[in-house]
């Protein structure tokens, strides 16, 4: 038997609320057709209120839908928004490397340079102390020479 609740009931297994129509046994039917609980009904209605139930499950669906559609958009734009950032990103580390490549070769040239300066600067050492032992050897030579001189004279 098909009965159509008229006020909510729940019991330890079902729960029906107002307007549902439910199929029970017919003494359980009777029974709640007499206290005022449901009223009876045809499996015609049964159909019609399952379209009901259905054409409400659709509509929520389709808000649902909606709703996941609109998010969708803002994490599409977000996603444009952070890859946009993030080749930005990627165009500033790739100007820093080369910055930093640059300022590699440039330590490498002034390394050279300053192994080239020190260089010069030891031989220019050497020459001086060449130059130097050369004027005490003559300044020696000039003193035994002095010397030499005024012994004979």
């Amino acid at each position: 038997m098909y009965v159509k609740m008229l006020t909510a009931m729940a019991g330890a297994s079902f729960s029906h609320g107002h307007g549902d129509v439910v199929e029970v046994k017919a003494d359980v039917g009777r029974a709640w057709i007499k206290a005022g609980l449901a009223e009876e009904t045809k499996p015609s209605d049964v159909l019609e209120a399952e379209a009901t139930r259905q054409a409400g499950v659709a509509k929520e669906a389709v808000k649902k839908l909606k709703v996941v559609e609109a998010e969708q958009i803002t994490l599409r734009a977000d996603f444009s928004a952070v890859s946009d950032r993030l080749e930005a990103a990627a165009a500033e580390v790739a100007e820093a490397k080369a910055e930093n490549e640059a300022l590699a070769a440039e330590v490498e040239a002034l390394k050279a340079d300053l192994a080239m300066a020190k260089e010069d600067r030891l031989t220019a050492l050497e020459d001086l102390e060449t130059v130097q032992a050369t004027a005490d050897r003559l300044a020696a030579q000039l003193a035994a020479l002095t010397a030499a001189g005024e012994g004979q004279g």
